[in-house]
């Protein structure tokens, strides 16, 4: 997949409720592009966050990716409920960051300091130890005991100097989730599947856009690391680098001495080890030596990287599913009277206006007494169909007669046609009795599956969802599409 191919070995994981009258928790796991981009690697749609359903989302990630993936991966999370505690459990080789925002969410709380916010992100995003400790001086000044709150938090999880080198990336907080997040904000309210058929559609337009835009860049480097490179240059416009070897500089700048050694891509400032991007110190002495500056970018900011990424993606496209299935499965009702999702007429807490109701049910009208019978007739047929079942196709056995009977979103996805064939293809989900919590979805790679040894499921009336009497798809270790 594109992931492998061409992403840093960075992962934002997050989880945010969904809006609207269905409930659950939208997981995402959200990886960067060279281009410094969001890229989507799987999402997931459970009941709660909690140990349990993080070790279901995870097992299925490493499966799906992380066993072909020999690097270490660092996640960035908000230390969210059994959210470390799972990943110690399912991704044995992995590094651990945690948001800054959040870090600074709780110290405010805990401390009801407000100027700490100013003090806290220089010492976030120092760069290198002396800047650290000089800026973590501030903080002691302000309060000792918010300096000591700091000091207990393991410094790799929050400030850019502890980073590890390998990954090339220097956030610090998981923005990249909150904007995926806020992308499909509007999308929150619908059911499950379509939620996640919307979705679909998003990233097939977005992927085919980025693959064709990539194919027309001039350069070897992405825009957005090349505007980088240039702000960098500009800085280091005026430092005057001492050449003390074929690589080796020393730069003088902010009254401290920088050594930097272009063949070990490093410099004291620490930006260059921790981003993969020259410094403004760098940049001098690359002008000084008049090199190339592209052969000093790693080699995941490149254009080639991107281009194998989207490459990958584009190549095990999305496929589109036929119109006759969407629109019997996806397709959304509305109240008659409200025009809002979840509920029907019937049902509506709206209030009809006075002069309607009065007219309807006007005592010893035939109206009033037409609308009498329909009610016994539609309650009569409530009662027979209460004590039957749905079957796998779609209709309600009763005894002496076969009703169709219309199946909602979470149970449309079982059925099948008269061949056996399971429709759609990119449904595969695990429920406990009585209810779906959980439904996986790897956007990113060719759906497959295997309708070997299906069995028809029997589906509850009862119960508004799905209760599986046997595996109805076996996928191989590979597989993807939606997948519990």
């Amino acid at each position: 997949m594109g992931y492998l191919k061409g992403c840093k070995p960075f992962i934002g994981l997050d989880g945010c409720h969904l809006k609207g009258p269905y409930e659950g928790i939208l997981l995402c796991a959200i990886a960067i592009n060279a281009n410094c981009g969001v890229y989507p690697n799987a999402l997931g749609v459970c009941e709660l966050k909690c140990r349990e359903t993080w070790t279901w989302f995870l097992q299925l990630l490493y499966e799906h990716m992380g066993q072909h993936d020999n690097r270490t991966i660092c996640f960035m999370s908000d230390r969210q409920k059994g959210l470390v505690a799972a990943l110690h459990d399912c991704w044995p080789n992995h590094i651990n960051r945690s948001c800054g925002r959040h870090i600074l969410q709780n110290l405010l709380s805990t401390f009801k300091i407000d100027y700490l916010k100013d003090l806290f992100w220089p010492v976030a995003v120092s760069t290198n130890v002396a800047e650290f400790v000089e800026k973590m001086g501030d903080i002691k000044n302000a309060s000792e005991i918010a300096h000591q709150y700091l000091m207990d938090i393991p410094l790799e999880l929050w400030s850019v100097h502890a980073f590890d080198t390998l990954t090339k990336t220097d956030h610090n907080t998981n923005n990249i989730v909150e904007a995926f997040n806020g992308w499909l904000n509007k999308y929150q309210k619908l059911p499950m599947l379509t939620m996640l058929e919307t979705i679909r559609r998003k990233l097939m337009k977005r992927i085919h856009e980025r693959f064709e835009t990539a194919m027309h860049w001039e350069s070897n480097i992405p825009p957005i690391v090349n505007k980088k490179l240039q702000e960098a240059q500009k800085k280091g416009r005026y430092l005057d680098p001492l050449r003390c070897g074929e690589w080796e500089f020393e730069v003088v700048g902010e009254n401290r001495q920088f050594v930097v050694k272009l063949n070990k891509r490093t410099c004291d400032c620490g930006i260059w080890d921790v981003s993969g991007l020259p410094c403004k110190h760098a940049m001098a002495c690359i002008t000084k030596k008049r090199d190339d500056v592209e052969e000093y970018v790693h080699h995941y900011l490149k254009k080639l990287a991107y281009l194998r990424t989207y490459l990958r993606t584009y190549a095990n496209a999305i496929h589109a599913l036929l119109e006759k299935i969407l629109s019997r499965m996806f397709s959304i009702r509305l109240c008659s009277k409200c025009q809002q999702t979840g509920h029907n007429s019937r049902t509506c807490k709206e209030k009809e206006p006075a002069a309607r109701q009065k007219k309807r049910y006007q005592v010893g009208s035939t109206s009033n007494a037409h609308s009498t019978n329909s009610i016994a007739k539609k309650n009569k047929t409530c009662q027979v169909a209460s004590s039957s079942s749905f079957s796998a196709t779609g209709r309600t056995q009763t005894t002496g007669h076969m009703t169709t009977g219309a199946l909602n979103s979470s149970t449309a996805i079982l059925r099948t046609t008269t061949a056996g064939h399971i429709l759609p293809t990119r449904v595969l989900i695990s429920a406990p009795p009585g209810r779906i919590t959980r439904v996986l979805w790897f956007p990113s790679t060719q759906p497959t599956t295997s309708t070997q040894g299906f069995q028809p499921h029997q589906l509850s009336r009862s119960s508004q969802d799905v209760t599986p009497t046997a595996p109805y798809a076996t996928w191989p270790s590979q597989g993807s599409g939606y997948k519990t």
